[in-house]
């Protein structure tokens, strides 16, 4: 393996990161399906097994965890038991806690029913508007203190209502006085109220949503991720899936293709790729170095079930099979 990823994966140790965003409860309630309901047309899923895991921006704090570095996550939950499972899966993990606001909003859910390895339904609980003026003054006090001792910001945006304009341009005042990087992965609603970041990283739909227009080729594709960086003033890394990646930075086009061996469940491949390449620019890699590290940790998070989470020792083992 090259000595300088090895260098870069080594320094992601204890780097702390400020995570803030829509933190969600991730319910699996797996079972298997042996015949049709007579009351309806649809499988009877006889449960076998129950589990909750930290999801949303809490599952790329997780990714930050694994990797190395020093999560600190600030979002809302409720004053429900959905609230009170997330709170003690934190707990569990070691994870701070004193970022979580508690509301009278529910906490976010996302219940997934899985037979035979296949996800059935999904069921989402959750209230999209915004947080209201109590609230967002809550989250830049709290933001405000946690950036005393961190190395970087990171916005998980998933237009649940946790992040306004107004939280955007205030913790990015406050990170810019204190000479923190901010790191993005963005959702439609503000969009393009993330300019003058350190990295932007939308996936292909959300660019073409945000756009307002379908890219039906590669150039147009390609002329999107330009616009977008001209717009937003900032480095943009965006994810293409099966595709791989593109940075669009100061050098130009930097083209990155997808390492993934066997794609087995994409869910949670977005929080890896943030977590990554934000370590790894705290931890001194170049933005280059840093984006082709996510795309590895992508490509050995997807061969996984679920959210899942990465390793150094992953990435370096897949490193040193590409003889990277």
């Amino acid at each position: 393996m090259n000595l300088r990823y090895k260098e870069i994966l080594g320094n992601f140790q204890g780097k702390r990161i400020l995570i803030i965003g829509d933190v969600m409860l991730d319910e699996y309630l797996i079972g298997e399906v042996e015949r049709i309901s007579p009351e309806a047309p649809v499988p009877v899923v006889e449960l076998k097994d129950h589990v909750w895991r930290i999801g949303g921006a809490g599952n790329v704090a997780n990714n930050v965890l694994s990797l190395g570095g020093i999560p600190f996550l600030l979002g809302i939950i409720g004053d429900d038991r959905e609230g009170e499972i997330f709170y003690s899966l934190l707990v569990e993990k070691g994870l701070d806690t004193s970022g979580l606001i508690k509301t009278e909003r529910p906490t976010i859910t996302k219940t997934r029913v899985i037979a035979h390895s296949q996800q059935l339904v999904r069921i989402d609980k959750e209230i999209r508007d915004p947080v209201d003026k109590e609230t967002e003054d809550e989250m830049v006090k709290r933001a405000e203190r946690l950036m005393e001792n961190v190395d970087a910001v990171l916005f998980e945006d998933y237009d649940k209502g946790t992040i306004t304009p107004g939280i955007i341009e205030r913790v990015k005042e406050l990170a810019k006085k204190k000479g923190i990087l901010i790191t993005v992965d963005p959702k439609i609603r503000n969009f393009f109220n993330y300019t003058s970041v350190s990295l932007f990283k939308p996936n292909e739909k959300e660019i073409q949503l945000a756009f307002g227009r379908k890219a039906e080729t590669e150039e147009e594709i390609m002329e999107l991720g330009r616009q977008l960086r001209e717009r937003i003033k900032s480095p943009v890394l965006l994810t293409r899936g099966k595709h791989g990646m593109v940075l669009f930075d100061n050098d130009g086009e930097y083209v990155i293709p997808s390492h993934a061996r066997e794609v087995y469940d994409v869910t949670g491949a977005g929080d890896t790729v943030i977590a990554t390449v934000t370590l790894a620019m705290v931890a001194g890699a170049s933005l280059r170095e840093a984006s082709y590290l996510s795309s590895i940790a992508a490509g050995i998070e997807v061969g996984k079930f679920g959210a899942a989470t990465v390793t150094p020792e992953e990435i370096e083992e897949e490193l040193n099979g590409e003889g990277g």
